[in-house]
């Protein structure tokens, strides 16, 4: 095993990052809570698979073991899982002063744990959208144990070469499949751009209508996306989102999108982030693990 060390910004929670979305709970993500440690397998450049033995250590930084690949390669991806070159503090002063969202800041939290690749990013909330979380664990489990074998989250190259058949039968994606079969083959074909994606440079409204344009991402989807690439304008509620927010606010009825845009729009570009860390509070709350 190979070892390096990743510096920290100032107001960083290990355990807020990894739990601060359901990712943690998907493979090849894996949680030892005994130890403390984030492991994560994925695939490098030149076809090359390592495994991410990560954990916080007293001198504030990331420990991160792993088993080959270039140390900047590994950086990267490792910067990319826990959103470390993002500010927040733009965050923290519109919730620090407030004593319903004072405790962001006490529990650093914000940051989202993302893949080591939007691809797997992009596949993984196709499989979020109408189904439960235990459906969800399904479909990522089985494309990992279908198609790449060895643990890690299957290559676009490995899903474009896929029949629609075999994703519909053998992984369950019903009817996701030609969705992430299509995506796929655009990527490896050069259609689909997702270093452009990453890097957007043009404002939130053309980057929320471009991933719209992509099938199979819906306005939940896109505005989940936009989160785990930084753009937190949008709320981007779910059924569950839903339904948490109306037992915050004690609501008789389900809200509809606007009526909780509506409710966050003071917040500005930290709106959607802000909503999803408020139906989400009781995860920072549960037996916390020492950093």
């Amino acid at each position: 095993m190979i070892s390096i060390n990743e510096e920290l910004p100032e107001v960083f929670s290990f355990r807020s990052a990894v739990f601060g979305h359901g990712w943690v709970d998907l493979q090849p993500f894996r949680y030892d809570p005994v130890k403390n440690l984030l492991n994560y397998s994925c695939q490098l450049s030149a076809g090359l698979e390592t495994n991410l033995t990560i954990g916080y250590e007293p001198d504030h930084t990331l420990s991160v073991m792993y088993t080959q690949g270039s140390a900047d390669e590994i950086r990267t991806i490792v910067r990319r899982v826990f959103r470390l070159k993002e500010d927040f503090s733009g965050l923290y002063h519109l919730t620090d002063k407030s004593k319903r969202l004072n405790w962001i800041k006490e529990k650093s939290a914000g940051r989202m744990l993302c893949c080591g690749s939007l691809w797997e990013d992009l596949v993984k909330m196709i499989c979020t959208t109408n189904c439960n979380w235990a459906m969800t664990k399904i479909m990522v489990t089985n494309l990992i144990g279908q198609l790449s074998g060895n643990g890690v989250f299957p290559s676009p190259e490995m899903v474009a070469g896929c029949t629609e058949t075999f994703l519909r039968e053998k992984v369950r994606l019903g009817y996701r499949a030609p969705y992430v079969l299509n995506l796929a083959r655009d990527i490896t074909e050069g259609k689909a751009d997702l270093t452009a994606i990453e890097n957007w440079s043009g404002d939130d409204i053309s980057l929320y209508k471009h991933l719209l344009s992509i099938k199979g991402i819906g306005p939940y989807a896109a505005g989940s996306l936009m989160k785990l690439i930084g753009r937190y304008r949008h709320p981007a509620p779910d059924s569950w989102s839903r339904k948490k927010f109306m037992q915050i606010y004690n609501l008789n009825e389900p809200p509809t999108d606007n009526d909780i845009e509506k409710k966050y729009n003071k917040y500005g570009k930290w709106a959607g982030l802000i909503f999803w860390l408020e139906v989400t509070r009781e995860w920072y709350f549960i037996a916390p693990v020492t950093e």
